[in-house]
């Protein structure tokens, strides 16, 4: 079979005769459609995370196909992490990655619940958003921070999302946000003007999230998911503390496998029920899937999504 596969970290290569996994113990052999590619997919390819893990590896943490006839979403459980994962033509996946896929929603939708989807459920489950709340969503034309936007639309909040670019205003509109244009940290404030939020969704760290905070109000909600500009910030401790705010956080893949399996089937229940958007962008042939990787480090708009069977 056709997978794309790490055979040194940092080195995504097409592999054309793969051996086709097989079903040992509690596994299931899923023959995928659709496979999706995420910011984390990058640190896994270049060993950043789970290093330790066995090479060759076929990569790809989320995936949908078709289980004895019946269309599933995979994820989780070490799927393309520290297991080969969703970038080939079948993958072998415990149950506790294996999620069925309800009726109404097409396997190309359903990929976005996987990493994405699970994600912003569980990250609006920490922020705890109600009717009246105005949040500022960073990065929000990528694919999580879409689906944030559409999740806090559906609950009546408030939302912005702050884009770099004029070009992705309309994809951040559609997903229920009032775009913020803010090509730098130091932009923010200016394009919101005096508004005063209660909930900070922060994939970005660095000069970003010490910008943000300033534009919160008391008792606000900053929830943190991924520092893509900058591990290290400095802010005013005793501002932060004197507004009473807290500062939660995500682990993502590093969430228990029943956890993640209970997360993307609450982002699936979302999507088939209208309150989760999942933002879709570029399509790329499993041929051309490791171009992907590059395209992750743009200012790209939407989930790039990895056709299997083409």
């Amino acid at each position: 079979m056709r997978a794309l596969r790490i055979h040194r970290h940092g080195e995504p290569q097409l592999d054309i005769d793969v051996p086709a996994p097989s079903a040992r113990g509690d596994d299931a052999v899923i023959d995928l459609v659709y496979a999706g590619l995420n910011p984390v997919d990058v640190f896994i390819m270049q060993g950043t995370i789970a290093p330790d893990a066995p090479l060759p590896r076929v990569l790809g943490i989320d995936g949908s196909g078709h289980l004895q006839g019946r269309p599933v979403l995979v994820h989780g459980a070490g799927v393309g992490v520290t297991r080969d994962g969703t970038l080939a033509e079948q993958v072998a996946a415990p149950p506790t990655a294996i999620v069925p896929i309800p009726d109404g929603v097409s396997l190309e939708a359903a990929t976005g619940c996987g990493n994405a989807g699970a994600t912003a459920i569980r990250l609006c489950q920490l922020a705890e958003p109600v009717a009246g709340d105005r949040a500022l969503v960073l990065a929000a034309s990528g694919s999580v921070g879409g689906a944030i936007c559409s999740l806090l639309s559906a609950a009546g909040v408030e939302v912005w999302g702050q884009t770099r670019r004029e070009i992705a205003a309309a994809f951040v509109r559609e997903a229920g946000a009032a775009p913020l244009i803010a090509e730098t940290p130091e932009d923010l404030a200016g394009a919101l003007a005096a508004e005063r939020l209660n909930i900070l969704f922060d994939p970005l760290g660095g000069k970003w999230t010490s910008a943000a905070i300033d534009m919160l109000s008391l008792d606000a909600r900053h929830v943190v998911y991924g520092t893509i500009t900058g591990q290290i910030i400095e802010f005013n401790l005793r501002k932060f503390y004197r507004r009473g705010g807290t500062m939660r956080s995500y682990r993502g893949i590093l969430e228990p496998p029943e956890r993640l399996q209970e997360g993307v089937a609450l982002a699936l229940a979302a999507l088939a029920e209208g309150r989760l958007r999942i933002p879709v962008g570029p399509h790329i042939p499993l041929t051309q899937a490791a171009d992907g990787y590059a395209l992750l480090s743009t200012n790209r708009v939407g989930r790039i999504v990895i056709e299997i069977a083409r």
